[in-house]
């Protein structure tokens, strides 16, 4: 009994330091756990819903049948095969809904010993116990308590966890190798390298680490050259292969991905419309202040807060950082990383010399989204693969910068002690107080980590039980696909009223697949399915949505009443209205209810066939070029003015009797300082404008100088004389500051009023545009007068009402802020399909970005950034009795670079035009797998014994999946491969190759 207390009083000792490491860690997870909740949100990944299902999809992971239409794998779903095993064995012995908090606590446990180890058996060695266990638990406590790990941790996913977790083991093991030539330090190695496989769930943070393990390893083999290159040579040979091959399982067929589809997910829409904003996100804090203290992108994130407005997310840390203190700290430590630095080079510290290139590497991409690196990003960004990896440089290297800190921070420690021992002679008592003190530090520095905000609160969610009785039920039906509702929005990111927000979760636990908006960036297919689906929807035109079911094999579906659309109005997501719809339908039942969850199924007395035709609409967004050059020309003749239709000899002259109407000058234009606007009303006719730094602007009703229609159908004149400062004068909508395009003849202004245009809806806008100028002007307006001249015959009603954009454009400017416009068609039908067309000029940052809301659905039927040059999108006819649409422009600002665009004109234009079409399928019998289609899939026929023959390569038909011929039906079992899922076995056949020659050699 005596030998083991004082075997364990030893063990102790000699392990004081990991273990006051880990105690501080573990505090830190038992205040960031919330009992009876889930860790779920942002970017979520949920296994542990049904192990079996989803260890059968990551062992198939080359092709993912679950996603929507079905999709090569874009990211590294076989990767995940470690971390679901080790999953499975933990749900033997805890709660399901604590597995995801498990993992990531132990992740946040096993990084910083990583490190602690890497500096105390490599870096230190050669000091005495205390003096290296002192600097490596400086070391392994700046990288546990810095605000990049408050970042990898606050929106957790996993690949970001398991990263920081292996980082230091995988140098420690990798080091040891290459330092004694033992074998076990290369199975070790090989082992972390396996259990680290997770962190390539997104492939490009491995290829980030693969750099700078590359890196690490030329710069040992250059600064050991001479001693034994040949070994050396030898030993990093067989770390690359091992790294290499141990993940070839998941990096064979991520290569296929990339070669063949990588240019889809970057023309994708979500991809498209986010990158741009992603960057320029980042390069807020591509400087050396915020590099210093690791802050990046996230800082300058928001996220719903309380279900209704959204805020910071790092709001509780924000706040902190605001005191003098926290920020000193800060600089502090990075003051003692670059005292470790400067200690490496004078002294020519093996490891310090070595592990530079690294942290230099690391840095480097860290800032090279700053204006002044500018060439060299928009150089290496040409490769597609490094401008992937770029759209987030932080998330892919702020790891590896994190451990060079870490390094250099221990190193400068150290140093620094050597200086203080100088002073007092002693070395015991200072370097403990020295550690008291950094300690002290470093928990003030992350106090709100141990206020349970190192995760952030609203990742902790209670999901409703509703979903798991889903679920168990989906499980016992048939398979076929889910289609997801409601579609109110492309974008993959769903919030819901019970406080989830993020990608989604829900088919982690489906085993059916599902029609869901984070899959649609992966296959251009399942882009074009949702744009059909959810016109059909919204239009309510249930001929076509049945239709497309069909089309689309869509068994099921499922409307989740719980989603909710933050800061729209509630209308928008449409749901009576689809329930209306789907109750309408013959073919379509409602089968079960959970709460606030219905799902309906579709087609259910007959099976799915493949028809002799199937709808296909158009892409509105970039319609057909037919379409183009036809909206094109009708744009220069749309809405001209036929004079000869005029009794232009009968004229009705109108006089403005200022003095009478009493006007009052307004400011039209953005509020400002140093603003001056105002009126000089000179007599009954004549007034003066002034202005300074203003847009000043005199309206006056139509109908207060007509006061009564001269007839039915008129044509209205307007004349008048201008001195002094330009000004302009435009007939614009009551209510609006928006003027209307007109037609000008010998220096006057036409305009067309037919029966359903009536005055009193439109006023006279007189303005004076001095914004810019800081010296006062004023522009006199004389000599205003109105003529009416009355139709010989009936205009054609519904002419749509296009705005007279100034010269030159209007222009937008915004810095790190969203500028809005709006342009109302409050009467254009919805029975009416129109041609859009906009001329846009980006003069620097983000460009233009556009909302076509319908009034009827309050849903953007067209939402896109605008290219320099015309722009024309095509607006299909809706619900025929809607009216009204609205032109929502947005100009916004990220980042340190202004967005500066002009609006050159906006026109839309009625155009009928042939945007649903029924393709035809090609003739005869086709055998199908429902699987999008892909070159690459195989079907056969088996016959026992050994009788197996391929029918070849399929086409496409449906307009979307995989067919093969059949002459006639086929006599045996069909089985359908997918070719590139060899690459992933064959990754699994050399991990058994490696194993074995590191047994036998």
């Amino acid at each position: 009994m005596g030998s083991a207390k004082k075997k364990l009083k030893n063990f102790i000792l000699q392990n004081i330091f990991p273990i006051i490491l880990v105690c501080l860690t573990v505090v830190i997870c038992v205040v960031n756990f919330k009992s009876a909740t889930w860790l779920s949100g942002w970017d979520t990944l949920h296994p542990e819903f049904d192990f079996l299902l989803n260890l059968k999809r990551v062992f198939g992971g080359v092709w993912q049948e679950h996603q929507g239409l079905g999709a090569v794998a874009s990211q590294s779903h076989p990767a995940e095969i470690p971390r679901i095993i080790f999953l499975f064995l933990s749900s033997l012995f805890l709660p399901v809904s604590f597995l995801r908090y498990f993992y990531f606590f132990l992740c946040l446990i096993l990084g910083p010993l990583g490190v602690f180890f890497f500096l105390e058996r490599i870096v230190f060695k050669n000091k005495n116990q205390f003096g290296k266990g002192v600097f490596s638990f400086a070391g392994a406590l700046f990288y546990l308590l810095n605000l990049g790990t408050l970042q990898h941790f606050y929106v957790p996913l996993e690949m970001f966890a398991v990263h920081f977790a292996s980082l230091g083991w995988l140098f420690l093991f990798a080091t040891q190798y290459l330092e004694t030539q033992k074998k076990k330090y290369l199975w070790f190695f090989a082992l972390v390298t396996l259990l680290a496989a997770p962190m390539s769930h997104t492939a490009t943070l491995f290829y980030a680490y693969f750099l700078g393990l590359l890196l690490y390893l030329l710069a040992f083999i250059l600064y050991e050259f001479f001693k034994n290159k040949v070994r050396l040579l030898k030993k990093t040979f067989f770390l690359i292969a091992v790294t290499l091959v141990l993940n070839a399982f998941w990096l064979l067929p991520n290569l296929y991905f990339v070669f063949n589809h990588g240019q889809e997910v970057v023309n994708s829409k979500i991809q498209r419309l986010f990158t741009n904003e992603a960057i320029s996100q980042g390069r807020d804090f591509a400087n050396p202040k915020d590099q210093a203290l690791l802050k990046n992108f996230l800082f300058n994130w928001g996220e719903l807060v309380n279900g209704e407005n959204f805020g910071p997310l790092l709001n509780e840390w924000q706040s902190h950082l605001t005191h003098p203190l926290v920020s000193a700290l800060g600089y502090l430590f990075f003051a003692l990383i670059l005292l470790g630095l400067f200690y490496s080079l004078f002294k020519k510290h093996k490891q310090g010399i070595i592990l530079m290139p690294l942290l230099l590497i690391s840095y480097f991409f860290l800032i090279l989204l700053s204006p002044f690196l500018n060439q060299a990003y928009l150089l290496i960004t040409k490769i597609p693969l490094l401008h992937e990896i770029l759209r987030f440089p932080f998330t892919k290297f702020s790891i590896l910068l994190m451990f060079g800190y870490a390094f250099y921070f221990s190193l400068g420690f150290a140093y620094f002690f050597e200086l203080v021992k100088k002073i007092f002679k002693k070395s015991f008592l200072p370097l403990l107080v020295l550690l008291v003190m950094i300690t002290s530090a470093f928990i003030f520095y992350m106090k709100p980590a141990f206020q349970g905000n190192l995760i952030s609160p609203s990742m902790k969610v209670s999901i409703p039980e509703e979903y798991f009785q889903l679920f168990k039920w989906f499980d016992q039906q048939d398979d076929g696909r889910i289609l997801k509702l409601p579609l109110h929005t492309f974008w993959g990111w769903v919030y819901h009223d019970w406080g989830y927000q993020g990608a989604g979760f829900i088919w982690f636990g489906l085993k059916q697949p599902i029609l869901d908006r984070e899959f649609d960036r992966w296959n251009p297919k399942n882009e074009k399915a949702y744009q059909e689906l959810s016109y059909a929807v919204y239009s309510q035109d249930l001929r076509l949505f049945e239709d497309l079911l069909a089309k689309y094999q869509i068994r099921w579906l499922l409307l989740d009443k719980s989603v909710i659309a933050p800061q729209e109005d509630e209308k928008v997501l449409f749901s009576p209205e689809t329930e209306k719809l789907l109750l309408l339908s013959s073919k379509i039942r409602l089968t079960k209810e959970f709460g606030f969850l219905k799902v309906y199924t579709a087609f259910e007395s007959a099976p799915f066939s493949l028809s002799e035709k199937y709808p296909a609409l158009i892409n509105f967004d970039n319609p057909p070029e037919d379409f183009k050059k036809t909206a094109e020309e009708k744009t220069k003749t749309y809405g001209t003015i036929d004079f000869g239709n005029f009794n232009l000899e009968k004229p009705f002259v109108y006089q403005i009797d200022l003095k009478k109407i009493n006007p009052e000058p307004e400011l039209c234009g953005q509020p400002m300082e140093n603003q001056i606007f105002g009126l000089n009303l000179i007599d009954e006719a004549a007034f003066g404008l002034y202005g300074k730094n203003s847009l000043s602007c005199l309206k006056i009703g139509l109908d207060k100088i007509v006061p009564k229609r001269p007839s039915k159908d008129f044509l209205l004149k307007i004349d008048y004389a201008n001195e002094g400062e330009q000004g302009r004068i435009c007939l614009a909508k009551r209510g609006t500051d928006d003027c209307l395009e007109k037609e000008v003849k010998d220096n006057s202004s036409f305009f067309q009023f037919p029966a359903d245009r009536e005055a009193e809806n439109y006023q006279l806008v007189f303005l004076l545009d001095t914004e810019g100028k800081f010296e006062e002007k004023q522009s006199f307006f004389k000599d205003i007068k109105l003529t009416a001249y009355p139709a010989k015959k009936t205009i054609l009603e519904g002419i749509v009402e296009n705005f007279e954009i100034k010269t030159g454009g209007n222009e937008y400017v915004s810095l790190k802020e969203e500028k809005r416009d709006s342009l109302a068609f409050p009467k254009l039908s919805h029975d009416q399909s129109y041609a859009l067309l906009i001329e846009s000029e980006n003069k620097s940052g983000f460009p233009l970005r556009f909302c076509l809301t319908n009034y009827t659905s309050k849903r953007c039927d067209l939402y896109d950034d605008l290219e320099n040059g015309l722009n024309i999108f095509f607006i299909p006819k809706s619900d025929k009795d809607g009216l009204g649409y609205d032109l929502n422009l947005s100009n916004y600002a990220a980042g340190p670079i202004p967005s500066v665009n002009f609006l050159k004109s906006v026109k839309i234009v009625p155009l009928d035009y042939e945007f649903l079409k029924y393709e035809e399928n090609p003739k005869g019998e086709y055998l199908t797998n429902n699987q999008s289609y892909e070159p690459a899939w195989r079907a056969y026929v088996y016959q026992k014994p050994f009788n197996i023959k391929s029918l070849g390569k399929p086409v496409l038909v449906n307009g979307w999946k995989n067919g093969w011929p059949m002459d006639q039906k086929p006599e045996g079992q069909i089985i359908f491969f997918f070719l590139p899922q060899l690459l992933e076995y064959f990754g699994f056949f050399l991990i058994l190759v490696l194993i074995v020659l590191l047994v036998v050699f």
